[in-house]
């Protein structure tokens, strides 16, 4: 599958679970979210800079 056929799925199923998403959901998840912003943000650096294809989209002058 290309990369823009990856990108294209993505995208697909993330609007498919928002919309199958209840609102009640999505603001418990938005609170957690802002409860855990700190160490959600470290773990996903930590992933992110562990995945060799994932590590270019955080070149300091791109992130910038």
């Amino acid at each position: 599958m290309s990369k823009s056929n990856k990108s294209d799925q993505f995208v697909a199923d993330w609007q498919r679970l928002s919309q199958e998403t209840s609102l009640s959901v999505k603001q418990t998840v938005g609170t957690l979210i802002q409860q855990h912003t700190g160490d959600l943000a470290d773990m996903f650096y930590k992933n992110m800079l562990a995945n060799d294809e994932a590590r270019s989209f955080l070149d300091n002058d791109i992130v910038n």
